[in-house]
């Protein structure tokens, strides 16, 4: 059994997704899991832990959009240590009610290990499927090891992790080529 959710299959193409929401990866796997909202806070970045128990290949990845689109977002991956991996830089947002993907120009080896992935949005009027879990959603966020970093659009070579005071956590993706290594 994966510890990383049900993966997501995309006809014709040699793919796998993994979802992540606010309980983990797999846990924001259905875009009816979360609900619609905009961006929290413009220009603050995002920083979702997940761990990989193998080795796997990023090929692309995802944001879950919603309903108005507007503005620019960045995705990317990041090291424990807040050195970005990779990054989208700023993109359009341009999905509407479905995932909005970013194939990355080189596939990336993650090793087995801890990872965050990231995102931001330059503007507080685009909306996004998030999970937002109440007053208590920004401890329960910390408890799980999120974190954030205002002024961070487009996202920073070497991010300053700091607690996250947001309720809210967007739902993002990985998209691995093939099966586990």
């Amino acid at each position: 059994m994966s510890t990383l959710g049900p993966p997501v299959t995309f006809p014709g193409l040699r793919l796998t997704a993994t979802s992540f929401g606010p309980l983990g990866p797999g846990s924001g796997g259905s875009v009816g899991g979360g609900t619609i909202g905009t961006w929290p806070v413009a220009n603050t970045a995002y920083f979702c832990p997940m761990r990989l128990p193998v080795e796997r290949t990023l090929v692309a990845l995802g944001i879950y959009c919603s309903n108005p689109v507007s503005g620019n977002f960045d995705l990317g991956v990041y090291a424990p240590n807040g050195r970005r991996l990779a990054s989208a830089g700023s993109t359009p947002q341009t999905a509407v009610n479905g995932i909005q993907k970013y194939t990355l120009p080189t596939p990336l080896i993650l090793t087995r290990g801890s990872y965050y992935l990231a995102a931001v949005a330059d503007n507080i009027t685009g909306n996004y499927i998030r999970s937002a879990l109440g007053p208590a959603g920004a401890d329960f966020h910390r408890f799980l090891g999120m974190a954030e970093q205002a002024g961070a659009f487009p996202l920073p070579a070497n991010a300053t992790l700091g607690p996250i005071t947001a309720q809210f956590i967007p739902h993002l993706a990985f998209l691995f080529a093939g099966a586990p290594v």
